[in-house]
Formats: structure tokens, sequence, C-alpha cells
């Protein structure tokens, strides 16, 4: 939905749409709860752990600093009206939601009992787990201590919720070790909901928690293998992919509009969708994760069709084609990807080989010793981008990256700055042939070399590093800890298990969420088996 109402700032903003039958809580995703709550009627904005860091308002406020929360509760009008305020959340109109049954709308307009059991079940929601023998007289001498000032049913509760959503039990996660077993239960449920949903349990895991269904790493994979089905996972796995190709934040893809009149801002948004359609097929149709570096299909709708060269009508929806005689190499050659790691005029090698290096292989690059500016084709007129790259990165302090970056990056030389495949690019004015050759040298030791972007799609698809790295990295976007915390060998129980399920994305996300939803195991102990 593109929100114009600031001509000179437009936002998108990205909405996944549910079912209100579908028997999940009022709130599907915990931060919008958190903020939803807090920014209407609450005066203690905090921060949850899984918050994105620095997250911001249209004017630049910080959402927990006291300006914003100020300027929400006082309906300051000064914000532009392209943001989205925050709306005022009457308590009537949250209760009016299937969050709560038809008895308990009911009790709560009758008398304070009724209250406390709506207090009670916000409560249980906000901490994950039933509210305990101590917390409830708290709950209660709260609630009291707001109807004795006076104050009505909804500002008790709206104060009285406030104190909940401060307190750490909401704030924080149980860890998975504690020593209660049956708050272990609902530590566990909690892992699992928010590594997979960023969203607080649905009623079917608390349910197998309070019944003891959550002990054995089976237990969890059934949950998970359940949970993965939920449209929210679907959210998750797309916004890490996004992160993991370092296109989570929507750069800004501008090109020089004498070289490319073409590539216009609608251009750019159809690529976003069309990286974003290729993910999603790869993923939850296949599952394959070689064929993220294989797959020679492209999405395109009758604008890219036009652009890129293929036979479409001008208003043809989606539809996955085979680009350029089956040259392409998933991920690794879709146009918005090699759009994004380009110069205005001009491909990128450097950065196309540090995205290779450090994303899809998991390499370690130090910055550079110094701040250098790029040799520009017109400064050196008679060199391709090859040579000029080579020749500016060819002195011993730059080589220690380099040495990996360089050739990474020539592999995609194939690929100018739109994502065009070419064979040759224009250099003084003649036409000079394109050096698509490269090579690696894997952390192993091993050496692989390759002419062009279907070649190094393999050598990526079958290397160990990448498995590796991108293990890592599917576990990090879920988990938000890094995978080793769950012991120096966890990194490669999961490579292996998702070599054996054939390198099945779906069935890694499984078996991260098993992992990491069992305590992590102490220094030293010995490795347990993968879990079933």
């Amino acid at each position: 939905i593109e929100i114009t109402g600031d001509p000179d700032h437009p936002q998108t903003v990205e909405f996944l749409l549910l079912p209100r039958d579908c028997g999940t809580p009022v709130v599907h995703n915990w931060k919008g709860l958190y903020y939803e709550y807090a920014a209407g009627f609450f005066s203690n904005q905090r921060t949850l752990p899984l918050d994105p860091p620095n997250a911001q308002d249209a004017r630049g406020f910080p959402v927990d600093s006291p300006e914003f929360i100020a300027a929400v509760k006082a309906k300051d009008t000064s914000y532009p009206a392209s943001w989205l305020q925050f709306q005022k959340y009457e308590i009537e109109t949250f209760y009016r939601h299937q969050w709560l049954t038809p008895e308990e709308r009911a009790a709560l307009s009758a008398d304070d009992s009724g209250a406390m059991a709506v207090v009670r079940k916000l409560a249980a929601a906000a901490f994950r787990r039933p509210v305990s023998a101590a917390e409830d007289p708290w709950l209660s001498s709260f609630y009291k201590q707001c109807r004795d000032e006076g104050l009505g049913l909804d500002d008790s509760i709206r104060l009285t919720a406030e104190m909940i959503f401060a307190s750490a039990a909401a704030r924080t996660l149980l860890p998975t070790d504690v020593g209660d077993p049956a708050l272990r239960q609902y530590a566990i449920a909690a892992r699992l909901s928010f590594g997979l949903w960023d969203s607080i349990p649905d009623d079917a895991l608390l349910e197998a928690a309070a019944a003891g269904r959550l002990v054995t790493p089976a237990d969890v994979r059934r949950e998970a293998e359940r949970m993965v089905a939920d449209p929210r996972t679907r959210a998750k796995v797309r916004d890490l992919l996004f992160a993991w190709l370092r296109v989570d934040l929507g750069p800004e893809v501008v090109k020089d509009a004498t070289l490319h009149p073409d590539f216009t801002p609608e251009v750019a948004a159809d690529l976003r969708t069309s990286l974003d359609l290729l993910l999603d097929d790869v993923v939850w149709r296949d599952g394959g994760f070689r064929r993220l570096f294989t797959a020679e299909e492209v999405p395109v709708n009758g604008r890219l069709a036009a652009f890129y060269g293929a036979d479409l009508p001008a208003d043809a929806a989606f539809t996955a084609l085979r680009l350029d005689d089956g040259a392409r190499a998933g991920v690794l050659t879709h146009p918005y990807l090699l759009s994004v790691l380009a110069y205005p005029a001009a491909s990128s090698p450097i950065h196309r080989g540090v995205f290779l290096a450090r994303s899809v292989l998991g390499n370690v690059l130090s910055p550079p010793p110094e701040a250098v500016v790029p040799l520009a084709a017109d400064e050196a007129p008679g060199l391709t981008t090859r040579e000029r790259v080579t020749a500016q990165t060819a002195a011993a302090a730059c080589q220690s990256c380099h040495a990996v970056i360089n050739p990474l990056g020539f592999a995609l030389e194939e690929f100018d700055a739109v994502g065009r495949r070419r064979g040759s690019e224009t250099v003084g004015g003649a036409e000079r042939s394109v050096d698509a050759s490269g090579s690696y040298t894997s952390r192993a030791g091993g050496s692989a070399g390759f002419r062009g972007a279907r070649e190094l799609g393999l050598a990526c698809a079958s290397s160990r590093d990448a498995q590796e790295a991108f293990v890592q990295a599917v576990f990090h976007g879920l988990v938000k800890q890094p995978v080793r915390a769950w012991g120096p060998d966890a990194l490669d129980r999961l490579r292996i298990r998702f070599e054996e399920d054939g390198f099945d994305v779906r069935r890694l996300v499984v078996d991260i969420m098993v992992t990491a939803a069992l305590p992590p195991r102490t220094a030293g102990a010995a490795a347990p088996p993968v879990p079933p």
C-alpha cells in the first residue's frame, strides 16, 4: 500500500492480512501488540528485546522516547499526513474482538470480577504462561488501587495493563533451562512462537505446554512442523532471506538516465517484487537451497519483459520465464540484486564480490585500510571494468581481501549495471569482450575455478562454506542469537542434517527451531544426537 499523503516522502507499508476467524490472538505481531497498546494508552513505553534497533517515527523520534509518547497521547496533529498515526485503541474496541469470549465481554461491563478476569487473561497472554499464585494478588492489588482512586473500569484496566507490559515477565523470555518443569514447557512454547512468528503462542501451543507435550525433541518438532505452515512463518522467512541478501532495507536503486532511460522507479519496484516471488517459489514450492543458486527462471511482468528482452504482453502479470537462454543463476543473477550491487552507470565487481564473499560464502572481511575513490571509467578510458579493478586493488595491503573479492565479482561481469546480460562492454568507443572467469578458495583449502554466473552458481550450490553461511543466516534470522551459543558443534550438526534432508529450507527451519527451543548445552558437554 503506497501512502502518498506527503508527496515529497511517499512510504510503502507492508501488511500481513489474516482472516478474523483464524483463532489467533488479537494482534498477530508481538511488536505490533506492544506498540499499539503502549502508544494508545500507556505512559511508560519500553522496548522489547526483539524490537528493531533505533526504530523511529516519521519525525525521527525513537519510539521509546518521551517526545513520541507525549505526541501520541496528545494526538499531535503536526505529524506529516503520510504518517500512519497509532490509533487510540478504546478499551471497548479491544474487548469486542474475538480475543474475548461473549461471556467475558458481558462480564466486563458488569462488575470488577469480570474486569479482573480480563486482566488475568491479558497478563497470561503478555507473560506467555498462566499467571502465578504470587502474581495474582499483585495484579488484583494494583487494579483495586486504581478503583479506590475513583477510576472507572476501562481506565483501571488500562493502568493495570501498563504495569503488565512494563514488567520483566512481559518484556523478557524465560530461559528454556528454567528449573520448574511446567514453566519450562511455556518457555519452549514462547521460543517457538517468537522464532517462527515473532508473536505470542497460539492456543494450540499453549495447550501443548499445559499438557506437558513439549518435553522431547520429537514433541518440539511436531509443533514446529505445524507452525511452519502458518503465513506468519512465511513472512518471517521472507524477511530473513532479504536480510541474507542484504536488501532488507529496500535500498534505493537509481541508474544513469542517459545510459538506462527506461530504468524507472516502477521497474525497480517490479524487480523487488520479482525477487520476492523467486524466493517464495524456491523455498515454498520445492524447498531447494541449491535452486537458490541454479534457477534459470526469473519472474517478470509485462514491464520487466520489455526491459529485459522477453516476449510478454505489456499488461502481463508476473510469470516465471527462462531468460538469456538459461544463463541465469538464481538469486546471484537476479536483476534486482545485480542492480543494487552496481553503480548508476557501470557494474561493480567489488560490490558483487563482497556480497558473495560475506553473505553467500560466510567469510569475514576486514575494513579497507584507507578510503579509496573508485577509478572511474573516464579516468582510464582504455581499461575494461575488470582491468580497472585489478589495477586499483593490486597493492599488497588490498590483496588480503581482494584476492577473495575480485575473482568472485568478476564471474558476474557478464551482467551490466541493470542486470542485463552482455558479452562485451564499451571501452574507449570500442567493444571489448567480457572476461567472466573467476575462482574461490574455500576455508578448508579447496580451490574451484569457474567461468560466468552459471558455473559460479553451481560452485556455490555445492560449497560447504555457502551451506554453513546459509544455516547461520537462517538461524540468526529466526532466533536472533548466534548458532554457536547452542554449542561449538551446533552449526556442524545442523549443516549435516540440512544435507541429509536434501537441502530443504523448510526442514532446516524446523531443525533450527528444534535446536533453539531446547536449552543450549554448556561448554564441554557431550554432543547429543541430531534431533530425530
